[in-house]
Formats: structure tokens, C-alpha cells, sequence
């Protein structure tokens, strides 16, 4: 049994760390791919065996791929196969254990502040979750898939997207400190369970992150798991075992050189596409030309059109269906790609009628709009009542 808990344990440990090192860290200032080339060839060589080729899939890394899911097998497999010989190696050397699974811990904890840091200053500067779209704002909510709905309503609310945020950069500097550890992992654990009820309820494609961000949480918190439970149920007064390792005065200034290193390194990691473009709303950020959206007067087939930040051109039709194309816009010229196919119309503004007339993928378009006032729309107020006087 004591063998079992044993293997139980550096599997876990030596998965996380392989896993980890598997995934491409493409942020702005980490830019690394330790592992990730040697584990994608794995995976190409290996995705044959578990996918149907006649079926489209993707095998890069990134929210919840194919690829991603044949990796973590792969990932695991490793792990089994290190944690064996680990064990086979280290027979009596069980001071080394220790101290590397208290370094690994503390390492941990410095990724968990990466990430909370990440997601933290996305949501507090309005990043992650933006104001709707224009054509969101005109599309029918049976049309919508929860995973859109779930994130154009909580787009909608700056106040929730502020403390959401300010709870995460919370935790994040909280895993800095050594005597704070603890409580911000069991804060963490509480943030992480509700990002994965909300990623598996409205079927959001980040679910792997989620959960793998909730065990990492789960693993370093594990040595306490038992002193919070003599202390809240056993109402037993017992001593939380720090996350962290002793550190000799003769190697003090170094660990204070490599932690304010890592602090600095998470802060520019998460502060650094707000402040290199002077942009700390998401929401207010530069719009392409036109953009907006618009209703048609002249067309019997469509009534609206909406120019996307992305950029993207997106007509509805009377049936509330929407087609986009990708587009380039000026003053007088309205370039349009499908696939493919491309097609030129001309785009002209006159005393705020919009006409658009040209060859539409085959067919004649000629269009007379107006833009909308998006901004009056019930979603976009940002409105707050205490009571229920004067709904309707």
C-alpha cells in the first residue's frame, strides 16, 4: 500500500511537469517550446491508431484538440514508465524525495501565479470577456450557442469582469509569499471548480486547462487537506504545513534574486499587452473603419449588415440567418473574401446613408443603410437597481 501511494504520488508529480513542458508557452514575453515539437511528432505518429482519418481533426495543442487529448495519454504513459524507474532508483534516498516534491510544489505555485496573473489582468481590463459584437447584438438568442451566450452575458458586466479579475491577481500574488500559500490555493481551488462547472455546463473549449489548473491547485494543497479537516470538522487546533523550503542563510540573497525574477517575470508577462499599447479597456480599444452596424431600407432579401472588429463584413437576411466574410474597407471600396472567391463593391457614405453596390459572389447587391445606435440597446446599459420598481 505505502508502495502504491508512492507511485500514486510521482505520477502525478512527473505527469504535471511533463505536461506542462509538452504545451507551447506563446505569451508575449515566454516564449518557449521546450518539449512541444519532440511531443507533437509523438502525436502525429500516434493519432492514426486513435482517430477515424476520414474525419477532420486537429492535432496542435491548443484549447481542447484532438491532438491535446492524444497527448495527455501519451504524457501519462511517460509518466508511468519515469515514476517506476524513479522509484527503482531511489530506493532509500527518500531525503531527495521530499525535498524535490517541496521544490516542485513551489514551482507549481509560481506557474499557478502565471496563469491567475494571465486571466486575472484579462478580465480586469475587459480582454477576455468583451462587449458584444454588432451582429451579436442582432442575432436571436436561440440562434446563439451557450458557450456565445455564456460569454456575450457576462461581456455585459464590467463589475463582475473587475472583482472576477481582482480575485485572480489576488490569488496570484497570494503563491508568491510563503506564508500565504496555502490560503491562495484553497482560493484557487475555488475559483478553478467554478471555471470547470462553467466550462462543462455551457461547453466551453478550455476544459482541459481548467481541470489541469484544478489538480495542479489539488496537488499542492494535498499535504493540508487533512489538517483542514481535523480543524473544521474535527474542530481540532493542528499546524498548516507551509509550502516552502528552508533556505540557509548562505543562499538567501540568491533565492531573493531568482524570486524577484519570477515576480517580474509573471507581472511583465500579464501587464505586458496593456501597457505596451496604452489600452486598459478592452472595450474601448481602436475599431475598424465603420465599424458597427447598419439597417438596410432597400433590399427585400436582407435587412442588416454589420462591420466586425475582427474585420469581418456580416449580412443578415430577413430570416435572421448571418454570412461572413473576411474584408478589407476603405473610404470608397468594399473587398470581400470567401474561400476562395473574392468580390469588389464600392462603399460610399453620403450624409450618413451608407450604399453598397457591386457584384456580391455572382449576384447584384445594392444597398441603402443607416447606422444603428448600438449603444441604446438594453444589453449595452450599464444599469444597476436596487428594486424591482418599474419593471414591466
Amino acid at each position: 500500500m505505502l508502495l502504491f501511494k508512492k507511485l500514486r504520488n510521482r505520477i502525478f508529480v512527473v505527469f504535471s511537469i511533463f505536461f506542462i513542458l509538452s504545451l507551447p508557452f506563446k505569451y508575449n514575453v515566454l516564449k518557449i517550446n521546450f518539449l512541444t515539437a519532440f511531443f507533437e511528432r509523438v502525436v502525429k505518429i500516434i493519432a492514426p491508431i486513435f482517430l477515424n482519418n476520414n474525419k477532420e481533426y486537429t492535432l496542435d495543442f491548443y484549447s481542447d484538440s484532438s491532438g491535446l487529448y492524444i497527448n495527455i495519454i501519451i504524457v501519462f504513459i511517460i509518466s508511468i514508465a519515469v515514476s517506476f524507474l524513479w522509484l527503482f532508483f531511489e530506493r532509500k534516498r527518500t531525503i531527495f524525495s521530499k525535498e524535490f516534491t517541496v521544490f516542485f510544489a513551489v514551482i507549481i505555485c509560481y506557474y499557478l501565479s502565471l496563469q491567475f496573473s494571465i486571466y486575472g489582468f484579462s478580465k480586469l481590463f475587459k480582454y477576455q470577456f468583451y462587449d458584444a459584437h454588432p451582429n451579436t447584438l442582432y442575432t436571436p438568442v436561440g440562434y446563439l450557442t451557450k458557450d456565445f451566450l455564456y460569454w456575450t452575458s457576462i461581456g455585459s458586466s464590467k463589475l463582475y469582469n473587475t472583482i472576477t479579475g481582482l480575485i485572480e491577481i489576488t490569488t496570484a500574488v497570494l503563491l508568491w509569499f510563503k506564508r500565504t500559500r496555502v490560503l491562495a490555493c484553497f482560493l484557487g481551488i475555488g475559483v478553478c471548480l467554478n471555471i470547470v462547472l462553467v466550462n462543462f455546463s455551457f461547453d466551453i473549449n478550455v476544459k482541459i486547462q481548467s481541470l489541469f489548473l484544478l489538480l495542479l491547485f489539488l496537488l499542492v494543497s494535498y499535504p493540508n487537506i487533512k489538517t483542514l479537516y481535523l480543524f473544521f470538522v474535527k474542530q481540532e487546533i493542528t499546524k498548516i504545513n507551509p509550502i516552502s523550503f528552508p533556505i540557509s542563510k548562505k543562499y538567501r540573497f540568491k533565492h531573493v534574486v531568482i524570486k524577484s525574477v519570477l515576480i517580474s517575470v509573471i507581472l511583465l508577462e500579464g501587464l505586458y499587452p496593456y501597457v505596451t499599447t496604452n489600452s486598459f479597456n478592452g472595450d474601448t480599444i481602436v475599431k475598424p473603419l465603420f465599424y458597427g452596424a447598419y439597417e438596410i431600407k432597400n433590399n427585400e432579401v436582407y435587412k442588416r449588415f454589420f462591420i466586425h472588429s475582427d474585420p469581418y463584413f456580416i449580412i443578415q437576411d430577413k430570416k435572421d440567418q448571418l454570412y461572413s466574410f473576411k474584408m478589407e474597407l476603405n473610404e470608397e471600396t468594399l473587398l470581400l473574401t470567401n474561400n476562395d472567391r473574392t468580390s469588389i463593391l464600392s462603399f460610399k457614405n453620403k450624409d450618413g446613408v451608407f450604399y453598397i453596390e457591386g457584384d456580391f459572389f455572382g449576384s447584384l447587391l445594392n444597398i441603402e443603410a443607416t447606422k444603428i445606435d448600438i449603444s441604446t440597446l438594453p444589453l449595452n446599459e450599464d444599469s444597476f437597481k436596487w428594486t424591482i420598481d418599474g419593471y414591466k
